[in-house]
């Protein structure tokens, strides 16, 4: 079964997206402000400011999908500096 990762699950665009593909795959999300979200083992807390590294070395998903919201400048940082040299280097499928 493949695996999702949606970046900003806890967004109203993550959390629809999460609810139709969790029947189909194995799907995980992150939040960051919703603590609604701590206790559920599918999702895990990240910051657009911290290294996603660890989180894509753990899940090893062959897909990524993103929801955030927030800061653009941070958004613009997280995509180019983080997650495209990161995918870039890693062997995700």
């Amino acid at each position: 079964m493949k695996r999702i990762l949606i970046f900003g699950g806890s967004s109203s665009i993550g959390i629809a997206i999460f609810k139709e593909l969790k029947p189909f795959y194995d799907s995980y999300a992150t939040y960051y402000s919703n603590s609604k979200f701590s206790s559920n083992k599918r999702y895990i807390y990240y910051s657009v400011d911290q290294d996603p590294s660890t989180i894509l070395e753990n899940l090893k998903p062959n897909i990524i999908i993103t929801g955030l919201k927030g800061n653009f400048n941070s958004q613009v940082f997280f995509f180019l500096k983080r997650l495209l040299a990161i995918v870039k280097n890693t062997n995700l499928n």
